[in-house]
């Protein structure tokens, strides 16, 4: 009995899970036992909970629907395989909190920066451990750190620099001491995540212990941006 035939079930409780095994289970096998994306099995489930196609107005099981990639259309599976960095946009009226976040670390000898993604039924980016998040700030990427972990918090986040409050959500902490700065490529800020163009080449000019690179190295502005 293979999950690929039986891709979902539906739970006693009307919950809708998907299936990574199932298999007989009984003397005569009147009954399936079927593990779950979320980890568990139901036992006892009669061969009729099983479904071909995901029933539609039912719950479903949000660990079971969060860990699973979504559909692809044909020929995406190239596209998302180069999808592995993200940018951030840090905004006007937090740049001075964010620097004395980098000079509090620096003094500390380390520590952590973390950006909130979206909430936790929101849109979380498919990166891992080492990954680069790219920081967005005066109209341009001005550098990355390194994606430590992402974490779901229940509850409100309080940065312990400037005692800001971000709500539940899902987070990227990132280690301050992989903080790398880049020639700066003009980039408009933009609320929440994005991919990093695999196009750009960022070329490194200082690391986190380094000041931000000077006016030499700004972007050029437009007429009229002053």
């Amino acid at each position: 009995m293979s999950r690929f035939e039986w891709p979902y079930v539906v739970s006693e409780a009307g919950i809708v899970h998907r299936v990574l095994k199932a298999q007989p289970w009984g003397a005569y096998g009147q009954m399936v036992a079927v593990e779950t994306v979320c980890n568990g099995w139901l036992l006892h489930v009669p061969p009729g909970s099983l479904r071909r196609h995901r029933p539609r107005g039912m719950r479903l099981c949000r660990k079971c629907f969060r860990r699973t990639e979504p559909p692809r259309r044909q020929g995406e599976e190239h596209e998302r395989s180069r999808e592995m960095d993200i940018m951030v946009t840090t905004p006007k009226d937090r740049m001075e909190a964010a620097a004395r976040e980098a000079e509090d670390c620096k003094q500390a000898g380390g520590g952590f920066y973390f950006r909130r993604l979206c909430g936790s039924c929101g849109h979380t980016p498919r990166i891992k451990s080492g990954d680069r998040v790219y920081y967005v700030e005066d109209g341009a990427v001005r550098g990355f750190c390194l994606l430590d972990r992402l974490e779901e918090k229940t509850v409100d986040m309080v940065c312990a620099s400037n005692q800001t409050n971000y709500f539940p959500g899902v987070f990227a902490f990132m280690d301050a001491r992989t903080w790398q700065w880049i020639e700066p490529i003009p980039m408009q800020g933009f609320r929440g995540w994005r991919y990093f163009p695999k196009e750009l080449a960022p070329q490194v000019v200082g690391g986190w212990l380094d000041p931000r690179p000077g006016i030499e190295s700004e972007p050029p502005r437009r007429q009229g941006e002053e």
